[in-house]
């Protein structure tokens, strides 16, 4: 718990002034239940750990090789693994669609410890939307560059990457996201 509790301080700290798009909650909450969703699978502490820590690099000034030194590459492979390649999001900036194209294609390929990271940041997110929907209606949609049908496509395809290759669609957390994306987008 202790490796646990110092990944929680680091995104704790790197997230600190960040909130959510639609709610302002402070970002942290984000993070926290992604890995609440992997302890609920009972998922090791290395995958609740790169959970902890999964959007650090993509949206803080926190590095894979910082993440390397302080818990080891196994951590660092698997926030890799769900963090967009610097080149979609800086260099040459892609559109949406093309950066969740990459996504799509990368996770019908990638690990299933990876693909479990992904779908739990999902489900978090999805979760996050049908609150907000309740609260907003569909003026919720004009928060995201995605909109209302790109996000559905986007949800969708994602469920489908999850099947292929080293498929977790018998894991709960699978499950669960298969039935909040049906719920938000019926």
């Amino acid at each position: 718990m202790e490796r646990i509790a110092r990944a929680f301080e680091i995104a704790l700290k790197a997230h600190k002034n960040q909130k959510r798009k639609v709610s302002y909650a402070p970002y942290i909450v984000h993070p926290m239940e992604v890995a609440i969703n992997l302890m609920k699978e009972k998922a090791p502490e290395t995958l609740i750990i790169s959970a902890l820590l999964h959007d650090t690099v993509e949206d803080t000034n926190i590095t894979l090789e910082d993440i390397r030194k302080e818990f080891g590459s196994e951590i660092a492979v698997l926030v890799d693994g769900v963090t967009e390649p610097e080149e979609l999001r800086k260099n040459s900036p892609k559109t949406w669609n093309e950066r969740k194209e990459h996504t799509i294609e990368f996770m019908k390929t990638a690990s299933k410890e990876i693909k479990l990271i992904s779908c739990s940041d999902k489900l978090a997110n999805t979760r996050s939307l049908i609150e907000d929907q309740k609260k907003y209606g569909d003026k919720l949609w004009l928060n995201f560059k995605g909109g209302k049908t790109s996000t559905k496509w986007y949800m969708t395809k994602m469920l489908k990457s999850f099947k292929q290759g080293e498929n977790i669609e018998e894991t709960n957390i699978y499950k669960q996201l298969e039935q909040a994306v049906n719920k938000l987008f019926s």
